[in-house]
This record gives C-alpha cells, sequence and structure tokens, in this order.
C-alpha cells in the first residue's frame, strides 16, 4: 500500500514538474538575435541537431568534444550576426516570459547566384537551424518562427522560401508538410567537415522543400539592399552612422577575420590592436617589478 501511495505521490510531482515547465515558456515572443544571445543559442543549436545514435563518429562524446563543438558553433553564427536590420539575412529567437531562449531559425538570401536557382547547391531564400527546446515543443514555436521568415521573405520581395532537412528526420518533414511546404526533391548527401561529422553523425540524403509564399501587398521599401548583397560595401562612416555599439563590435570583428582580404589601410587595425595589448601588457609588467611600484603596493596592503 506504502509502495502505491509513493509511486502515486511521484507521478503527480512529474506531471505538476510538465506542467510548471510548460507554463514556463508561455507566452513568448519572437524577436531577432543579439550577440549576448550567442551562448544560448550555440547550447541550443548543438543539442537539437547532435545525432543520438550510437555511430563510430558519435559514440563516447565527452563533455570537452561537447563545448568545443558549442564554440564552433558560437563562432559560425557570429558570423551571420550582422546588426544591419536592411541586410539580406536574419537570425530570429524565441524567448520566453522568464527571458530563456526556447527557438531559433535562420534566414539567408544574399547570394545572387543562388537566389531561386534550383541547380544551386542550397537555392535561397533558405530557412536553417530551425530549432526548439526539447521542453518546450508542441507550443507553436516552430510555426510562429516559420511564419516570421515568410513575413521577412515578403518584405524583401521573394515568393518563394527553401529548407533542407535530413531524410531520417521524419518529424520535421512532417511539421513542414502541415505548414504548406512541399517536396521538390531528395538529394545526395554532402560530405560534412569532421567536426560536423562528429556532431551530427553521417551524412544523410536530404529533402529539398520549398513554399510558397504570398506576394507582398507592398513593395519592398529601398532600404531593402540588391540582392547580391556585399558586407565588404559597409564602410566605417555607415557604422557609426549607425550609432549602435553592436554595429561595432561586429565590424572590428570582420576585420579580424578578414584581414588577409581587405584594403591595407584596414589590415592595419586589427595589427596595431594587437601591438596596442601586447605593449600594455609588457608596459603593466615592467611597471610592476619596479622598487617604486611594490613600495606603493606595499603601502597599499598595510
Amino acid at each position: 500500500m506504502r509502495r502505491r501511495l509513493l509511486c502515486a505521490t511521484l507521478c503527480i510531482a512529474s506531471a505538476t514538474a510538465r506542467v510548471r515547465v510548460a507554463a514556463e515558456v508561455l507566452p513568448f515572443r519572437v524577436r531577432r538575435a543579439a550577440r549576448n544571445d550567442l551562448l544560448a543559442l550555440s547550447s541550443l543549436v548543438e543539442e537539437a541537431f547532435a545525432s543520438r545514435a550510437p555511430t563510430f563518429l558519435t559514440a563516447g562524446r565527452s563533455q570537452l568534444a561537447t563545448l568545443t563543438t558549442t564554440a564552433r558553433i558560437a563562432l559560425d553564427m557570429e558570423k551571420r550576426m550582422t546588426p544591419w536590420d536592411w541586410s539580406r539575412h536574419t537570425q530570429l529567437v524565441a524567448e520566453s516570459s522568464t527571458g530563456r531562449i526556447v527557438g531559433f531559425a535562420e534566414l539567408w538570401g544574399e547570394d545572387a547566384a543562388a537566389l531561386h536557382n534550383m541547380s544551386a547547391l542550397t537555392p535561397q531564400p533558405v530557412l536553417f537551424n530551425l530549432c526548439v527546446a526539447k521542453e518546450a515543443r508542441c507550443q507553436g514555436i516552430a510555426q510562429a518562427l516559420l511564419e516570421q521568415c515568410e513575413d521577412q521573405c515578403r518584405s524583401w520581395g521573394d515568393d518563394s522560401l527553401y529548407l533542407k532537412v535530413r531524410a531520417d528526420n521524419d518529424a520535421a518533414y512532417t511539421l513542414y508538410r502541415r505548414e504548406g511546404w512541399e517536396l521538390v526533391e531528395t538529394r545526395a548527401a554532402v560530405p560534412l567537415p569532421e567536426w560536423q561529422s562528429r556532431w551530427k553523425g553521417s551524412a544523410l540524403p536530404l529533402r529539398l522543400m520549398r513554399k510558397t509564399v504570398d506576394p507582398p501587398t507592398r513593395r519592398p521599401s529601398e532600404a531593402v539592399p540588391a540582392k547580391g548583397f556585399d558586407e565588404f560595401a559597409v564602410t566605417l562612416e555607415s557604422v557609426l552612422a549607425y550609432k549602435d555599439r553592436d554595429a561595432v563590435v561586429w565590424f572590428l570583428l570582420l576585420i579580424v577575420r578578414n584581414a588577409g582580404m581587405l584594403p591595407s589601410s584596414y589590415r592595419v587595425v586589427p595589427t596595431a590592436i594587437v601591438l596596442g595589448l601586447w605593449g600594455s601588457w609588457i608596459l603593466i609588467i615592467k611597471l610592476s617589478t619596479t622598487p617604486d611600484f611594490q613600495d606603493f603596493y606595499a603601502a597599499l596592503q598595510q
């Protein structure tokens, strides 16, 4: 009898916990991703797309490997995390009422050669990295992210949206079909970088899907860039005129990542930053070893 009561109590407690988790993530709102979301987003993407099948590539993944993969994902996502609200790519997050990130999606449509080109490796505009936290699924978050991506496509003046989903991901495929996506074709598996193979598992065939969106109710504004927007065309003046600290951070990281491709005037900037930091560090070390500084520090300790 006591055992039955204990089991019943545990069941009720488990059900209550699930209700609390569900209540925690509702309501939610969809907004543009910010740079301070990177840690939460990379962890969400890593968990959502990690292979759970015990294959040779994924067996025995250590905590260190998970952390390394999460860091790689964060660095990869940061490259696309630009502050420009007029660029032809966007990153959207679903945020719960408590401030937790429970969903994510990316949309990209800047490659002029791939726009609505069915022979391209990935036709654009393309939706990718759509994922929802495990405890927040079946609450309309994925649908809300899909709707926002469709609205973004309309604002760009595009009438179609594309995505690719693994052939073994029947749950995602069913969701997309229910939301009006059509299967275009199943394409052969594309080899993955080694670190992605250890993370996602062996490469599998991909289903290419397309969604036809309603035409925009009005013509796209002139603020929408031409197809084939080049981020290297952004100047320092336009960054400063944007009056956003995140724009300055993005611009500095762009220079550091692509120093070898930029004009010599820009190439000097990361070098000057590194030399300045190195020189400051050497100066601090030298000052800290002088007798006057040591006497001053000893006086502060008294």
